[in-house]
């Protein structure tokens, strides 16, 4: 059985029920092939050959896989996977006590499916799966997968690892301390009145952390009429995208470290190169930065 496991290619196995296609590493994406979606929220690791669903929580490895979409039981599907991908297996003549243990498997095998397609109709008909419903489309609303093959695939709602039991939550660390899996609580404080102003729950993340800044800026003010003349922040909330949404959108004074990236490390022009000197006579060339973009001029 390693054999035909190893010899098994699963973005093929899997391709053939649903298209693929390259995510972050050498992880793949697509739709469910088990439920309906119009995100794809499937997730195909194909060096360990075990895929996921984040939508209605299925998951296995190549065996499972064919078992499922070809209503086989387990040595059904390993006879199928050897002869897609031509591997000799020997077939050993069973004792009666190895027949008798297979066909109580088999048994099993039908108890279990049966009682998952129960509970699969509980979760997507039934009135008692309706919060659950709930859950998974916020989480699906908050966590999209774009369909458009042409955009990058490395997007920040990919995460490497994902709980199993909250998957909005983030895999997180402090320095020096163990991982785990974790949200933040994320505050508006005014700092004059030693008060906090308002509260904003993320996934540990750091983007989503300091876009919840706008949320509670913007809530803060349609609320209560209230808005910080000076907003004080770590190096995080000194991107150009937020400094120019405080600075132009919000005539927010920001007091802030600026995120310096003038000086490159991904073998792009540093700011530096810009000043040019003659002998003749010295050029400099002053740079404009839109604080929308980050983009030097």
């Amino acid at each position: 059985m390693r054999d035909v496991v190893a010899a098994a290619d699963m973005v093929e196995v899997v391709s053939g029920r649903t298209p693929l296609r390259r995510a972050s590493g050498s992880r793949f994406t697509g739709r469910c092939p088990f439920h309906e979606e119009k995100t794809p929220s499937f997730s195909v690791n194909p060096v360990e050959k075990l895929y996921y669903c984040f939508g209605c929580g299925k998951g296995g490895d190549v065996i499972s896989f064919v078992r499922e979409t070809e209503n086989l039981d387990f040595v059904g599907a390993v006879e199928w996977l050897a002869d897609r991908f031509r591997v000799p297996i020997e077939v050993e003549e069973a004792s009666p006590q190895i027949e008798a243990e297979r066909r109580r498997r088999d048994r099993l095998y039908t108890v279990l499916d049966q009682t998952a397609t129960y509970f699969e109709r509980l979760l997507w008909e039934g009135d008692a799966g309706a919060t659950v419903r709930e859950y998974l489309a916020a989480l699906e609303e908050r966590n999209p997968v774009s369909e458009d093959p042409s955009e990058p695939a490395d997007a920040p709602t990919a995460p490497k690892n994902v709980s199993l039991t909250d998957p909005a939550a983030r895999w997180t660390a402090a320095p020096g301390g163990p991982a785990f899996f974790a949200y933040s609580t994320n505050y508006l404080i005014d700092l004059q009145a030693g008060i906090i102003v308002d509260v904003e729950a993320t996934p540990a993340h750091r983007t989503q952390e300091v876009n919840s800044t706008r949320k509670m800026i913007d809530r803060v003010e349609e609320r209560f009429d209230l808005k910080p003349k000076r907003l004080v922040g770590d190096t995080a909330y000194g991107t150009a995208p937020m400094l120019g949404w405080m600075v132009e959108d919000k005539q927010i004074d920001p007091h802030v470290p600026v995120w310096d990236k003038s000086e490159r490390k991904d073998d792009t022009l540093s700011s530096s190169v810009s000043a040019l000197d003659f002998s003749d006579s010295c050029r400099t060339h002053h740079a404009s930065v839109d604080l929308a973009s980050g983009r030097g001029s």
